[in-house]
């Protein structure tokens, strides 16, 4: 300060700030002096005056707060006399600059001991205690919330370059009525063309998965503090926001448990730069995983996002990137369940200085989306259609996924899912007598649920999952069931298929199943080698073409080969299977349609030799093989060879 002084109680040193603005002698606990100050125009000399003693045990730190007040001599550069007009506003930008730039001039001192080099950081949890409050909302003269919002200015610093402090006194000092909020929300729009919404959004979720302890790999592309000191902030934060939800230190937060229907709703009002967190908790059922809606809805002046993120652990995600929302009215759609029940709902506040807004929220969930059932050696995420590839499982050892399609759990190997495309499922065509009426219908992770399909059943335990779905035809439905269950081989899932043609007594019709799936085996995902054995007069055609539609009746596209072929690759591939389902009457009850069924085997073995046992031991006679193309392959097929099998009901 220019002409001041400055004086630190042995409180202060504990972490109470003293005040530091254009003031009188303040007198504190029973009288003590905590600080003098003068705004530098009042007198005319550049003097910060730091006392050492007023009373016993009352000496000034020697290294933060010569830092910390030097900063404020800066500041008074730009404040002048006008500080009067708005003081609680720039008192609290005052003292999170400050901090931010003792921060600054510590930092590369080898001097400075580790008791004063992290002092800066003390107020944080103040900070995440209310984080719902306007950005600049001050506590009063020396104490609490402003010193621990240092890590907005930290996050300004990040975001737009060290520059941004700088320029925010600037504007402020250029302001007839000068007030901290308006001016940082301003400066973000106008002089770095950003998104203030967004900027106030990302900064909450920063704040939320700060102390995380992740990985780069964990963070993924979300945006994340990157200074030395983050570890250090985290133990000042110690416990708090910590619960049994996730045992991380984090902004304080609602927690809800969702009912079995995933029905709650809520309202909070964040005034103008503040967040507000609620973790919504479902069910920790491993083999049921749920599509939920999350309506949001707020005033039409629409200064709230709201931003739904899925946690595997804080700060790992889960399912799809996070998504936001700043409309009055919209529904978020989003997923919970299995490993990654919980949901975190954030409401922030993208205008600073506009005052303060309600946001209201409700949730239910609307279907299940599917589970991954598995062994000892096998893992597989069923949808509820039957198809395969379902989020939320833990990273494989290859490209990392946390979407689980086919996976060799010894090896943590992922086969179906490893690249972004959910290139796996099935179709049907059914052709009436005469051929009249032809018409299909599928389930398939790129094309989804045919416009005439609709999932009836969908069941999971830990180790068994049942699909049954129903396609409409031209004359009569057609229902197809996928039963997911161990086999006699812990290499393999026997996948039971059952199609069921409501066909009049008489109106034999022409079934044609496919079966489609995209290989991507790791550690080379979409370098692989694949055997395709498909010598059976059930196969009407085969080949290598793993981006194929589900549809049999979409025609016959090949790779690079159809038909039987042995060692193909190393390139990305897959396999296409189209077998004859020969439909016969319900024994017994001739009214009851006409029945189908035959084995479908998914799996993955410890080499192409245990692949071919197994598939021995069930007699499946049509199967295909895909292969790393690892040193040593396409011979030894290890570390693991992928597996899908086609056995008929005879």
């Amino acid at each position: 300060m220019r002409d001041g002084t400055s004086t630190l109680t042995a409180s202060q040193r504990r972490g109470d700030r003293g005040p530091s603005r254009s003031q009188l002698a303040l007198p504190r606990r029973g009288g003590r002096f905590a600080c003098i100050e003068h705004d530098y125009e009042l007198a005319d000399a550049n003097i910060i005056h730091i006392g050492t003693k007023f009373s016993t045990g009352q000496e000034a730190e020697e290294f933060y707060l010569p830092r910390h007040e030097l900063f404020h001599s800066m500041q008074y550069k730009y404040v002048g006399w006008r500080l009067v007009f708005n003081m609680r506003s720039l008192n609290a930008w005052m003292e999170a600059t400050a901090e931010w730039g003792a921060h600054q001039a510590l930092a590369p001192d080898p001097a400075v001991p580790a008791a004063s080099r992290y002092d800066y950081a003390r107020n944080l949890p103040k900070f995440f205690e209310r984080p719902e409050e306007e950005l600049t909302k001050q506590d009063g003269f020396g104490t609490g919330r402003q010193y621990g919002a240092f890590i907005f200015a930290e996050f300004l610093d990040e975001r737009f370059g060290r520059d941004a402090i700088r320029h925010s006194w600037e504007r402020i000092g250029g302001a007839w009525f000068p007030d901290g909020a308006t001016e940082i929300r301003d400066m973000i729009t106008d002089d770095y063309h950003r998104d203030v919404h967004e900027e106030f959004r990302v900064f909450g979720v920063a704040n939320y998965h700060l102390c995380g302890g992740g990985t780069a790999a964990d963070y993924g592309s979300y945006w994340r503090y990157q200074d030395g000191d983050v570890s250090q902030w985290c133990s000042a934060l110690r416990g708090s926001g910590s619960d049994a939800t996730f045992p991380v230190a984090r902004p304080k937060h609602e927690t809800i448990a969702l009912s079995a229907d995933g029905k709650a709703s809520g309202k909070w009002t964040v005034k103008g730069g503040g967040v507000h967190y609620v973790d919504l908790v479902g069910q920790a059922d491993p083999a049921k995983l749920w599509n939920m809606a999350v309506r949001t809805m707020q005033d039409d002046d629409k200064r709230l996002t709201f931003t739904v993120v899925n946690w595997d652990r804080i700060p790992r995600r889960c399912f799809a990137d996070d998504k936001s929302a700043r409309e009055e009215d919209k529904t978020l759609d989003t997923r919970i369940g299995g490993a990654c029940n919980v949901v975190t709902l954030m409401i922030s506040h993208g205008r600073p200085g506009d005052g303060e807004e309600e946001g209201r929220w409700e949730t239910k969930y609307t279907s299940l989306f599917g589970g991954s059932v598995g062994t000892s050696d096998v893992e597989i995420g069923v949808q509820p259609g039957g198809n395969l590839i379902t989020p939320g499982g833990r990273p494989s050892a290859g490209t990392g996924t946390t979407q689980v399609g086919l996976r060799h759990k010894p090896t943590n190997y992922e086969a179906v899912s490893a690249v972004a495309c959910h290139c796996e499922g099935w179709g049907i065509q059914v052709t009436p007598p005469e051929g009249v009426g032809q018409w299909s219908g599928w389930s398939h992770g790129v094309h989804g649920l045919s416009a005439n399909a609709e999932v009836t059943e969908f069941t999971t335990t830990p180790t068994t999952a049942k699909s049954t779905v129903r396609l409409a035809g031209t004359d009569y439905p057609v229902y197809v069931t996928h039963e997911y269950k161990p086999s006699a081989r812990p290499e393999l899932y026997d996948v039971s298929v059952t199609v069921t043609s409501l066909a009049p007594p008489g109106d034999q019709p022409h079934i044609t199943y496919r079966r489609v799936v995209d290989w991507d085996v790791e550690p080379t995902a979409t370098k692989e080698y694949v055997t395709l054995k498909a010598d059976h007069p059930n196969v009407g055609f085969a080949s290598d073409y793993g981006l194929a539609g589900p549809d049999p009746g979409s025609g016959r596209p090949k790779l690079h080969h159809e038909g039987s072929f042995t060692d193909a690759g190393p390139y990305d591939q897959g396999t296409v299977l189209d077998v004859s389902v020969p439909v016969e009457p319900v024994p017994g009850d001739p009214n009851a349609g006409l029945v189908a069924e035959f084995h479908l085997y998914y799996g993955a073995a410890a080499g192409e030799a245990k692949a071919l046992e197994a598939l021995k031991a069930v007699n499946a006679p049509v199967y295909s093989l895909a292969k790393p193309s690892t040193s040593g392959n396409p011979g030894s097929g290890l570390p693991a060879t992928f597996i899908l099998g086609y056995k008929p009901v005879t």
